[in-house]
């Protein structure tokens, strides 16, 4: 629905809020976003499908939305901290805030999947955060962990008024 994308654009803004204030996006070609958007969804958003709409949901079945959303960030964590050991780019990329990164995302994707349930919304997010986080220059950590603060409490606010609505439409 046309709120599911609102929501995506918001969630977008917000995360990537600090990047759009300060120095921007380095994009060199037109082409660029394009291509790194279809290399995302290919080896990144379709892990979704077991992230979000497999293993989360079955999580939620038997513990707390929050609780489950920490234990999908700590298992999406070693997969991704594992895959970079293996490629040998973990050298390369700052952990503590990758986490954090990854910490917002399990909570934004989580979300939005209670809220839309819809897989597509996920890829396409996740697609969409990680061509953005390729092409962003950021400077201003501070500003970046505020917004990322106030992603993961309106994915809270957001689950939870999905929640209460899906219990309302029964």
């Amino acid at each position: 629905s046309v709120k599911s994308y609102t929501l995506v654009l918001i969630f977008l803004i917000l995360e990537f809020s600090s990047v759009l204030i300060n120095r921007g996006f380095k994009i060199e070609s037109l082409f660029l976003p394009f291509l790194l958007f279809l290399k995302a969804i290919v080896f990144g958003g379709i892990e979704e499908l077991g992230w979000r709409y497999s293993f989360q949901p079955g999580l939620e079945k038997k513990i707390p939305y929050i609780a489950s959303t920490l234990i999908t960030f700590v298992c999406w964590s070693v997969w991704h901290l594992l895959f970079f050991y293996i490629d040998g780019s973990l050298g390369s990329i700052h952990i503590l805030v990758f986490l954090l990164g990854l910490l917002t995302n399990s909570f934004i994707l989580s979300a939005l999947f209670a809220y839309s349930n819809s897989l597509w919304i996920c890829v396409m997010t996740h697609a969409l955060i990680n061509t953005f986080s390729q092409m962003s220059i950021n400077d201003n950590i501070l500003l970046d962990y505020i917004a990322k603060a106030i992603c993961i409490f309106f994915a809270v606010y957001l689950y939870h008024v999905s929640k209460k609505k899906r219990t309302l439409d029964k």
